[in-house]
C-alpha cells in the first residue's frame, strides 16, 4: 500500500542522515544495494557499503541513479540521490524522476507542497529540503505503522530510537514510554559528559 511505502521511505530517511552528520556520503544509491520490506513493521536496510567515501573523494554511481546534474562527490548530491530513491519508492517506479509532471502519477491523500519539497530536496540537495521532506514523511505516517514501528523499537530498549519514532499522537501508555526514553537520553548525557575520554 501507499503507507507502506511511506513507511519504507521514512525508515530510509532515518539511515542516511547518520552518515551525513559524520562528513560521510554513501554515493552509489541503486535499488540492488538496499533492501525493503513490508512484512510486519516495514524496514529498510542498505546491503552493500563498499562506496561510502569521505565527502569530495571521487566514487561511483549506478546507472540510472544519477544525482542531479549540477551536484557532485559531496553530501549534496547524497541528498539528492536519497530524494530520487524516496520518489521511486513511493512511486513504485526504479525509473521515475522526481518532476512536477511526475507527481501527477503520485498519491493523491499527500499535499503537493511534500512533493514539492521532494522536488527541490532532488534538484539543490540542501538540508532545509531535507528537513521539509523528513517533516513531510513523519506527517505522513499512518497511525497504525506509527504505532507498529513504535512498539518494534521500543522493544529495542534503545531510548534515542523510541524518541525518534514516537508516534505523532501518542495514547497514555506511549507518553509514559517517552518520557522514559526522554529521562533515559538525559542520563545518558550526564554519563558522557563525565566520560574520561573526552578528557
Amino acid at each position: 500500500s501507499f503507507f507502506d511505502r511511506t513507511e519504507i521511505a521514512f525508515h530510509a530517511s532515518q539511515v542516511f542522515p547518520i552518515l551525513w552528520k559524520n562528513n560521510v556520503r554513501y554515493g552509489d544509491f541503486s535499488s540492488q544495494n538496499f533492501l525493503w520490506t513490508s512484512q510486519d513493521v516495514p524496514r529498510f536496510f542498505i546491503v552493500d557499503a563498499d562506496t561510502i567515501r569521505q565527502q569530495g573523494e571521487e566514487g561511483v554511481h549506478s546507472p540510472d541513479w544519477q544525482p542531479h546534474p549540477s551536484l557532485r562527490q559531496s553530501i549534496e548530491a547524497d541528498r539528492s540521490l536519497a530524494a530520487l530513491l524516496i520518489w521511486r519508492i513511493l512511486r513504485q517506479d526504479l525509473h521515475a524522476e522526481p518532476s512536477v509532471e511526475d507527481s501527477m502519477n503520485m498519491a493523491r491523500e499527500v499535499p503537493d507542497q511534500f512533493y514539492l519539497d521532494l522536488i527541490s530536496l532532488y534538484t539543490t540537495g540542501d538540508e532545509d529540503s531535507w528537513d521539509a521532506v523528513v517533516t513531510g514523511l513523519r506527517s505522513i505516517r499512518s497511525l497504525e505503522h506509527q504505532s507498529r514501528a513504535f512498539e518494534w523499537i521500543r522493544q529495542s530498549r534503545c531510548a534515542s530510537l523510541v524518541l525518534e519514532y514516537a508516534p505523532t499522537n501518542p495514547s497514555m501508555a506511549e507518553r509514559q514510554i517517552i518520557e522514559g526514553a526522554k529521562r533515559q537520553t538525559q542520563l545518558e548525557a550526564k554519563l558522557a559528559a563525565l566520560s574520561p575520554r573526552r578528557l
